[in-house]
């Protein structure tokens, strides 16, 4: 199948700075690199990074310093692409970031955030409902989209054992890695019993976990490597990249059209693409910094239809969109047309156009 690219594989850094912008660009990809020293030492704060995943520009968003410095892992980005949750261990804090690099606590202590531990152990569904996995209370708590007070939807007695990575998945179950003891990845349906999803034993541990709009569910495994799953079918498991390959990937999140996967490593330092349609794994962009690259990794929305990403669906992305149409089982022509792919079908036909036309006039992001 035909992977969608809009740079040559020999690009990996690009320029490296503090951005200027005041919101997240649509489709970039915002990377967590925790303190190597636990913010124990001055001189290893906790760091957010931005990479554009069609330039490989690198841009660093915050250092967090001193009384600051928390050990921050799991990211997720609101689901108006306007700020970036990431939870903060050593605080028991899940702070709000800006692009500008401002931020504040949202949920603390008061809250019942306990530890808030794990790669991507941060995440929201498809109502805008908040998740986080507390490591210290050993449970995952829902925060809901119009506020209010957190739930506890499952806990030590449904397997939830520490910290671990966790992601949503259409339907609302919740597939959770646990990382503590016996390794094993959990399903929790919105309503009835958990239940192990995939067991590991001691022999292996899940990294990170992901789930997308096709019904699959990938799980970054330290040992085997990368597995794939229809979701809900345990028995459909099957490893689509080598350990060696993924180079010690941790979290994963899916890119704005889906046609890849992203995920960070240490060794090389920097941010991972693995292609859906082959499941090639390259280095896409070299970060500055430490070994703990990509503990948390968020992708930031795009609408619909906003082709040349720049917040909007307007005439500029009609111009883009225009030479993607190949109709239907013909692959698009040219490599910019990822973001046009509605379906998820790998080619560009009328479906795609009839949602663009829908989009047309929508902002991706309005943030003040």
């Amino acid at each position: 199948m035909r992977r969608w690219r809009s740079i040559p594989v020999t690009v990996v850094l690009a320029f490296v700075g503090v951005p200027a912008q005041a919101q997240f660009k649509p489709g970039n990809v915002l990377v967590s690199e925790p303190s190597q020293e636990i913010c124990s030492r001055p001189g290893y704060p906790d760091r957010i990074w931005q990479v554009d995943p069609y330039t490989a520009d690198v841009t660093l968003v915050v250092e967090l310093t001193g009384d600051d410095c928390g050990y921050v892992t799991g990211l997720a980005v609101t689901p108006d692409g306007c700020g970036l949750r990431a939870s903060s261990l050593l605080n028991d804090r899940i702070l709000e970031f800006k692009a500008d690099g401002t931020w504040t606590v949202v949920l603390d202590a008061k809250d019942g955030i306990l530890s808030p531990w794990g790669s991507n152990g941060v995440a929201y569904d498809r109502e805008g409902n908040f998740y986080v996995v507390n490591a210290g209370s050993r449970n995952i708590m829902r925060f809901p989209s119009g506020g209010g007070a957190g739930i506890v939807v499952a806990d030590e007695l449904d397997g939830v054992q520490g910290k671990g990575p966790l992601t949503i998945a259409p339907n609302g179950d919740i597939y959770y890695g646990n990382q503590r003891n016996d390794k094993y990845v959990l399903r929790i349906p919105p309503a009835g019993e958990a239940s192990i999803f995939d067991d590991y034993g001691r022999l292996d541990l899940p990294f990170g976990i992901a789930t997308d709009s096709r019904a699959l569910l990938y799980v970054s495994l330290a040992n085997a490597g990368l597995a794939e799953f229809v979701l809900g079918d345990p028995d459909s498991r099957r490893i689509v990249a080598t350990r060696e390959a993924m180079q010690g990937a941790d979290a994963l999140s899916f890119a704005a059209d889906h046609t890849r996967l992203f995920a960070g490593s240490g060794f090389p330092r920097g941010l991972l693409e693995i292609a859906l349609d082959d499941f090639e794994v390259r280095l896409l962009a070299e970060i500055p910094g430490g070994s703990n690259i990509g503990v948390g990794i968020a992708v930031v929305p795009v609408t619909t239809g906003d082709l040349n990403r720049d917040g909007q669906v307007d005439p500029l992305d009609w111009a883009v969109w225009t030479p993607c149409l190949s109709g239907p089982g013909s692959p698009a022509p040219h490599e910019s047309c990822g973001l046009a792919d509605v379906d998820g079908d790998w080619d560009l036909d009328l479906k795609d156009f009839a949602a663009f036309q829908q989009t047309f006039g929508a902002r991706t992001q309005s943030c003040k």
